[in-house]
């Protein structure tokens, strides 16, 4: 009886079709893990602003009368002198939480120069002060689902088709697009 040796592997064309059909699968769903994230790091910034939002909530009913005065960060220039809306939100919020001023898709550095991806918008930084009763009146007069409080610092975010768009917080917690131009 004659035992025949015969060695059971792969050839050499099987391993390559194996491997050009893995790489060809890697290729296709990339772009769609690719987008997955992008799409996972915009909910993380929405409820980001979320978050400052019922911050922002809190210190409106403790202080009725007035809004913040702070600067616009992170793009007005600073004096470290001057009241930033981190520093007058701070008393309302956990010291571990300061991770929420962060926007996952900020590749600009705002955060790591300012230590916030986020804007207070200017035209909210006012007080109770006579000087200011037309601006208060005003603004009293909108509604609160049309006044922004929080945005985006820059467009981090992919938004609807040709449109520049900032995800933003409004005076009633509610996180939407606040749409800078339409081309």
């Amino acid at each position: 009886m004659k035992n025949k040796l015969f060695l059971k592997g792969f050839t050499l064309i099987e391993l390559l079709v194996v491997i050009s059909v893995i790489t060809l699968l890697m290729g296709i769903s990339l772009p769609a893990l690719q987008m997955a994230r992008k799409a996972a790091n915009k909910t993380k910034c929405a409820s980001n602003l979320k978050n400052i939002g019922i911050i922002w909530a809190i210190y409106t009913d403790q202080n009725p009368d007035n809004l913040p005065d702070a600067v616009s960060l992170p793009t007005a220039p600073i004096i470290s002198s001057e009241m930033t809306i981190l520093k007058s939100l701070a008393p309302y919020m956990n010291s571990d939480s300061v991770g929420i001023y962060q926007c996952p898709q900020d590749d600009l550095g705002y955060f790591a120069d300012r230590q916030t991806s986020y804007e207070y918008l200017p035209g909210l930084a006012i007080t109770f002060d006579p000087a200011n009763m037309q601006k208060i009146i005003d603004t009293s007069r909108r509604s609160p689902e049309i006044i922004s409080v929080l945005a985006d610092a820059d467009v981090f975010h992919p938004a609807p088709k040709d449109v520049d768009a900032r995800l933003t917080v409004y005076y009633d917690t509610h996180v939407d697009w606040l749409f800078i131009s339409i081309p």
